[in-house]
């Protein structure tokens, strides 16, 4: 076939292990662990109802405006494929929509990306396939070629070869070549990891926007006046014997309380030998 309108073979694909790994990352982290140098463009914004994506990609490069060789992408794409087409980013015709999108979730693609227009946005919006496209029109496209399928392609200065892991969420797409996901992916992982440890915190060493906004003023007052809600007694409660039940009462012996009342009554007679006295001295 012609050069600018076939269908080469793919020769690589990123390992299953990396796709698995990619899923829990998010892009951003990836791309940050990437020196930020690979991006698919702030064009290509996620159209479909919700989630990630990641999967080798089928690449397809066409004509702007033209989708054959993205119909024939569909035809020979097996399951866990994510389609990349370079479209030229051209918004003037849609080159994929609802019917394209019910053919790609019988294959068990991935995802699919259009760096140009896509149309039948209500529906693409309402389907949990990834979609990410650069703009919506409600033109048709022509089906004429030419166009080419596993190919290198560019997406805003990103270079994709078949094969490459592609990635994307809300915050864009993002390709990975194969021979860098052992790096990029590990890295990204241990940054996580360490990130979510939990830090130690000493005083001694924390900003001052770290601690609490609390005046040593206001220290002082709590310290040296504590709240009155914190000085209020609880009110007592008279304790109504006959109202006790056994567990209630004081475990008190029939010998202490025979005790008790001898001394009481040996207290009575000293106060009847001694009551001339006080009459006396009140008298006086």
């Amino acid at each position: 076939m012609a050069v600018g309108f076939r269908i080469l073979s793919r020769k690589r694909v990123v390992a299953g292990e990396w796709v698995e790994r990619a899923r829990a990352l998010p892009v951003a982290n990836i791309s940050d662990v990437m020196s930020r140098m690979a991006a698919g463009g702030a064009t290509l914004r996620p159209m479909h109802a919700a989630g990630g994506m990641a999967g080798p990609a089928l690449t397809v490069k066409t004509r702007p405006g033209d989708n054959l060789m993205v119909h024939k992408a569909l035809d020979i794409a097996v399951a866990g494929d994510v389609i990349v087409v370079d479209a030229g980013g051209d918004l003037s015709n849609a080159i994929f929509g609802e019917m394209m999108l019910a053919q790609a979730a019988r294959r068990g693609v991935a995802g699919i990306v259009i760096d140009g227009a896509i149309r039948d946005a209500a529906a693409i919006r309402a389907n949990p396939l990834p979609v990410f496209a650069a703009g919506v029109t409600h033109r048709g496209p022509y089906k004429d070629g030419p166009g080419e399928i596993n190919g290198p392609i560019a997406i805003g200065g990103m270079v994709i070869q078949s094969g490459d892991l592609v990635l994307g969420d809300d915050d864009g797409v993002l390709a990975v070549a194969i021979d860098d996901c052992r790096a990029g992916l590990s890295e990204t992982l241990r940054s996580r990891i360490s990130s979510e440890l939990p830090v130690p915190l000493n005083s001694s060493k924390m900003t001052s926007s770290m601690r609490l906004p609390v005046s040593t003023s206001a220290v002082a007052m709590m310290v040296s006046e504590p709240p009155s809600s914190m000085l209020r007694a609880a009110p007592k409660k008279r304790l109504n014997s006959s109202k006790m039940t056994s567990s209630m009462r004081l475990p008190v012996s029939t010998s202490a309380v025979a005790s008790d009342r001898g001394s009481r009554s040996q207290a009575g007679c000293r106060d009847q030998a001694n009551g001339g006295d006080r009459s006396r001295y009140a008298r006086s």
